[in-house]
């Protein structure tokens, strides 16, 4: 089979004078292994892994910051995999949403965004098998 992730994407942005827009329209991409994992995961000021679930090979990941107030900040794990080590590479706003591929072999971490807050954020996420 072929074609079985469809992604539709479209972005624009409008800011007075300024204008852009992103619309590389349907993108259809080819799931090798049947899988999809996540749910819906808290997170705290101390970073944690998100969860994949059963995924043995991720492939597209969708996050989205279920929280009214907090962001969350996301990214890869350094080589040696203890909390700390998170190379920051996202923050969802809330409500915000990020779709991405995987690597192979990646682990993220994510944590509240801001450090000095006891607040707990939830995170919806969708990974699905490469």
């Amino acid at each position: 089979m072929s074609d079985e992730i469809i992604l539709n994407l479209y972005a624009r942005l409008t800011n007075g004078h300024l204008a852009d827009e992103f619309k590389p329209g349907q993108i259809s991409v080819t799931q090798t292994t049947i899988g999809r994992g996540g749910y819906t995961q808290k997170f705290t000021t101390a970073e944690d892994v998100i969860d994949f679930g059963d995924i043995v090979t991720p492939g597209y990941c969708c996050l989205r910051n279920l929280d009214d107030t907090w962001s969350i900040e996301y990214g890869p794990e350094t080589a040696t995999g203890t909390a700390g080590d998170m190379v920051v590479c996202g923050e969802l706003g809330p409500g915000e949403v990020a779709i991405f591929r995987v690597g192979a072999s990646a682990v993220l971490r994510g944590q509240v965004a801001g450090g000095t807050t006891t607040a707990t954020v939830m995170l919806d996420i969708h990974v699905w098998e490469d």
